[in-house]
């Protein structure tokens, strides 16, 4: 496998702690993208500076950003606003 997009984005409404949620995903991904010697990891994230007075969800989207690419394989952060589409 070439490349994996990472859309996960744990807003679980049962879990008490969705930062620590997308946290063991991201790391989990890491793990096994090298594992796997996946060659790219593709990453959607959201808009704001770290300095700005962020959302713990943009928060917590900007960390997911900066574990995805801590391992052996590079990754691609795109940043978006939102997505249209069908749905």
């Amino acid at each position: 496998m070439d490349a994996v997009y990472y859309l996960v984005h744990s807003m679980n409404l049962q879990s008490s702690d969705f930062e620590k949620d997308d946290r063991t995903a991201a790391n989990n991904l890491v793990k096994a993208a090298e594992e796997e010697k996946i060659k790219r990891i593709i990453f959607l994230g959201g808009l704001g500076d770290d300095g700005d007075h962020l959302s713990t969800h943009l928060q917590s989207r900007h960390e997911v950003a900066r574990i995805l690419p801590s391992g052996k394989v590079p990754a691609t952060v795109l940043r978006a606003a939102m997505i249209i589409g069908a749905g």
